[in-house]
C-alpha cells in the first residue's frame, strides 16, 4: 500500500502519515505519496474497522451542538428560517454527503462525511466539477477489490446548503422518494413540523396514527407532496408513509366492499342501465355504479354494424345480465348483452323486398354507401345499384340534408346483411338492363351528355337512368393534348363509341379516342427503328418513363431508366414530368401501339472504347478513400486511380491510361503514371531509331 493509499484511508494528510511512521520506526520516509509502507507497518497505522454507514440522525457538518431538550448531539449547520433555528440533516438514505474541509494539495481535498469518517478526494477523476472548502459533495462509491483503497465520484457539489436544499427537495419531488425526517415540534393548532434536510416541513395529523401525539425527535418515513420558494423561505409539505398505505388499504377496502354489495344485486337476466365508459373495435366497457363490465361486439347489436355510428362513449343504454363471475385474483368480472334489449330483426321480419326505408349516410367508400336503416341496423347501397350522379350526391351528403331515401333489395339471415337499392322494384333493375343490352351495342357509335367528371374518368348520360364511362386515356391518343378533363362541361355533347357492356357489373364502357384517327397507321409510313425523336416526359415510374413524341403522331412509348445514360444517375440526375429530351427508337411495332426508346443510344457506346492500354482524359475529383482518387473521364464515366499524389491536381484535366474496366460493376481504374511513362519510352524509341 502507498503512503497516499494510507493517507486516504485515515483522511489526514501524507505529512501526517509520514510523522506518524517516523514515530513509529525512527526513520524519516519524506512525502512521496507513490512510496511502498510494509504491511506491518500498515496494519499499526490503519485502524481494524472504518464505518461508512450513512446513518440519518447524523447530520452533515462537523460542529458539535447539543440539544439540551433532548440531549441528543448533533453534527449540524446552523441555519436561520422565517420560523426558528433549526439543523440541516441529510433526509436520503440513498445518498452519501459531504462536506470539504480543506485543500491538501493539487487536486487533492479532505470531505467529511456526515458519519464523522474523513476521505480524501482526488478531484483530477472528477474534471466537471470544481470544489472548495465549503462546499457539499454527493459522493458514489467505486467498487474497488477487497484489498484495494475504497475510491468514490462526485455525483454533485454545491457551494451553499440553499443550493443543495433546492436539488434534494426537487429530486425527491419528482421521484416520489421516501424521505427520513423527524418531528421538532407540534404545531399549535394541527399536525407537526418534520426536520427535512434542514428544511421545517408541515405534517398534517388528518390520520389516526397522526393523532397518537408523537414526541419531539421521532423519526418517520415521509414523503413530498407540494413544495415551492417563496420569499428566500421553503414552503413544504409531507405525509406519512405509513399512514398514506393505511389510508389506501381503507379506501381500497371500502371499495371493494362497496363492489361485492354490487355486484351481489346483478341478477343473471336481469334488464339494467349503464354508462359506456370506453369503445374500442370488437368491445364496449361500461361502468354499472362502479361496478365495471364488458359488452363483447357480437352482444351489442343484431347487425354487425360500427358501434361509433350509435352509440358514443357516456351514453346511457339499456343492457341485459349475461354472465358474472369473481376470477382467482378476486375481481368481478360481469358481461352484459345490449342487443338483448332490441328487436331481432332476423327473427321479426321488420323488413320487406323493395320496402322503401330511410336514414342517414354512415359511410362512402368506392364500393359504396351505407346508410343506418334502424336502431342498430345499417344497410349497403352497392355502386351498381346507384346511378353515378346518385353516389356523387351521397358523397356530399351532410346531416343537414336529412335521410336519405332507399328501397331494400334484399336481406340476408345468415350473413345478417341488407342491401339496398335506388329502384322501386327488381322488374324497374332488369328492365333498365334489359333496354340497355337490346337498344345498345359494343363498337356502335352514340350521342350522349356530359354530367360529371372525376379525377379518372368522364362521365355521360346515353338516356335517363344509362350512364357511360370513358377513362381520361380513352379521350384522345395524346396525353398532352385533348385528355384534359376540366375542358369538359356539364351537359356538353360528345359523340362516344361503346367499347364494352357489362350486365354483371352493371357498368357501360366508352371512348372518344377510337373515334379520333389512329397516329399509328400514319407513323408507320413515317417512322422506323433507329430514328431519333424528340419526346417528353408524362409520368414518372420506378424504374421507367412514360413518354410521348413531339411530332404531329403524339406516339406514347417508354424508356427504361437504365436507357437514360451509360453511366449511373443520382437521383437529382433523373428526368422529372415535362422534361423534354431527345430519344433514339428501340423497338417500333405500330400495329400493336407498342414504342420503346432509348437516350443513351444516341451516342456510342464509351465502355467500347476503355480496352487496357487505350488513351482517355478527365478531371481529378477528390478522394473516394485513402487508397483511392476519383476521375471524371471525358465520356461522363467515372474512374478512379491509386495514385493519391494527384490530389494536388482536383479540377485539372490529365491524361490517363486504363488499367483495366468493367461493364458489370462499372469499376474503371486509370494512371497517370502510366502514361507519362509509355509517352517517355514511346520519345526514347523514337530517338533511338532517329539516331
Amino acid at each position: 500500500m502507498t503512503l497516499l493509499d494510507i493517507a486516504r484511508k485515515k483522511g489526514v494528510t501524507i505529512q501526517k502519515v509520514s510523522e506518524e511512521i517516523k514515530q513509529l520506526t525512527g526513520v524519516d520516509i519524506g512525502w512521496d505519496p507513490t512510496q511502498i509502507i510494509s504491511n506491518e507497518i500498515v496494519q499499526r497505522l490503519l485502524p481494524t474497522n472504518i464505518k461508512r454507514e450513512n446513518k440519518p440522525h447524523r447530520t452533515i457538518e462537523n460542529t458539535e451542538i447539543r440539544n439540551n431538550k433532548e440531549g441528543d448531539k448533533h453534527n449540524a449547520i446552523s441555519q436561520e428560517t422565517n420560523q426558528k433555528s433549526t439543523y440541516i440533516i441529510n433526509s436520503d438514505d440513498s445518498d452519501l454527503v459531504a462536506i470539504v474541509k480543506e485543500t491538501i494539495a493539487k487536486g487533492l481535498v479532505v470531505t467529511e462525511m456526515n458519519t464523522h469518517d474523513r476521505i480524501i478526494l482526488d478531484c483530477s477523476n472528477n474534471k466537471g466539477f470544481k470544489v472548495k472548502k465549503g462546499f457539499i459533495v454527493g459522493l458514489e462509491l467505486i467498487e474497488v477489490y477487497e484489498d484495494e483503497v475504497d475510491s468514490y465520484n462526485i455525483k454533485y457539489a454545491f457551494s451553499t446548503v440553499n443550493e443543495w436544499q433546492q436539488y434534494k427537495i426537487k429530486q425527491a419531488s419528482e421521484s416520489h422518494s421516501t424521505l427520513r425526517g423527524h418531528i421538532t415540534t407540534r404545531k399549535e393548532y394541527r399536525g407537526y413540523l418534520i426536520n427535512v434536510f434542514g428544511i421545517l416541513a408541515t405534517l398534517n395529523d388528518e390520520n389516526q396514527r397522526m393523532k397518537e401525539h408523537l414526541k419531539n425527535r421521532t423519526w418517520l418515513n415521509v414523503r413530498i407532496t407540494k413544495a415551492y420558494y417563496n420569499d428566500n423561505t421553503w414552503q413544504v409539505e409531507v405525509e406519512d408513509v405509513k399512514s398514506s398505505k393505511d389510508k389506501f388499504q381503507n379506501k381500497k377496502d371500502k371499495t371493494e366492499s362497496s363492489l361485492q354489495s354490487e355486484y351481489d344485486q346483478l341478477v343473471i337476466d336481469s334488464v339494467v342501465d349503464v354508462v359506456i365508459e370506453q369503445i374500442n373495435e370488437k368491445s364496449i366497457f361500461v361502468k354499472y355504479k362502479n361496478l365495471r363490465g364488458l359488452i363483447f361486439g357480437s352482444d351489442m347489436f343484431w347487425a354487425y354494424v360500427k358501434f361509433n355510428n350509435h352509440v358514443s362513449e357516456g351514453d346511457t343504454i339499456q343492457v341485459k345480465v349475461v354472465e358474472k363471475n369473481v376470477d382467482d385474483n378476486g375481481r368481478f368480472n360481469v358481461r352484459f348483452s345490449h342487443k338483448e334489449c332490441l328487436p331481432n330483426p332476423w327473427e321479426e321480419i321488420i323488413f320487406e323486398e323493395f320496402q322503401m326505408v330511410e336514414g342517414p349516410v354512415i359511410r362512402v367508400d368506392d364500393r359504396g354507401a351505407l346508410i343506418k336503416i334502424g336502431e342498430g341496423i345499417e344497410g349497403f347501397l352497392h355502386i351498381k345499384d346507384m346511378s353515378k350522379m346518385e353516389y356523387e350526391a351521397l358523397k356530399q351528403w351532410e346531416p343537414s340534408c336529412g335521410n336519405v331515401n332507399v328501397f331494400i333489395k334484399a336481406v340476408n339471415t345468415a350473413q345478417k346483411s341488407i342491401s339496398l337499392t335506388t329502384s322501386e322494384d327488381s322488374y324497374e333493375i332488369e328492365n333498365k338492363w334489359i333496354s340497355i343490352i337490346q337498344n345498345y351495342e359494343v363498337n356502335k357509335v352514340y350521342r350522349a351528355k356530359v354530367i360529371m367528371h372525376d379525377e379518372t374518368f368522364l362521365w355521360v348520360q346515353l338516356e335517363e337512368g344509362i350512364e357511360a364511362s370513358i377513362h381520361k386515356n380513352e379521350l384522345s391518343w395524346s396525353r398532352t393534348q385533348g385528355n384534359n378533363l376540366d375542358s369538359y362541361q356539364m351537359n356538353d355533347d360528345v359523340t362516344i363509341l361503346i367499347k364494352n357492356i357489362d350486365s354483371n357489373k352493371r357498368v357501360i364502357k366508352a371512348s372518344i379516342r377510337a373515334l379520333l384517327p389512329n397516329p399509328w397507321e400514319t407513323a408507320s409510313i413515317s417512322l422506323k427503328t433507329g430514328d431519333i425523336c424528340n419526346v417528353e416526359v408524362i409520368e414518372k415510374k420506378d424504374n421507367f418513363l412514360i413518354v410521348e413524341t413531339l411530332d404531329s403522331f403524339h406516339l406514347i412509348g417508354s424508356i427504361k431508366m437504365s436507357e437514360i445514360s451509360w453511366s449511373p444517375l443520382k437521383p437529382e440526375d433523373e428526368p422529372q414530368v415535362r422534361w423534354k429530351m431527345p430519344a433514339k427508337i428501340m423497338i417500333f411495332h405500330p400495329n400493336r401501339q407498342i414504342l420503346k426508346l432509348s437516350v443513351r443510344n444516341i451516342e456510342e457506346d464509351p465502355w467500347n472504347s476503355l480496352y487496357p492500354g487505350a488513351e482517355v482524359y478527365g478531371k481529378i475529383q477528390s478522394n473516394t478513400n485513402s487508397a483511392l482518387i476519383t476521375v471524371k473521364l471525358d465520356n461522363e464515366l467515372l474512374a478512379k486511380t491509386p495514385e493519391t499524389e494527384l490530389i494536388s491536381y482536383i479540377g485539372k484535366r490529365l491524361p490517363f491510361k486504363i488499367i483495366s474496366s468493367n461493364r458489370a460493376s462499372q469499376e474503371i481504374i486509370v494512371s497517370h503514371n502510366c502514361f507519362v511513362f509509355d509517352k517517355r519510352t514511346e520519345e526514347i524509341i523514337k530517338s533511338f531509331f532517329n539516331n
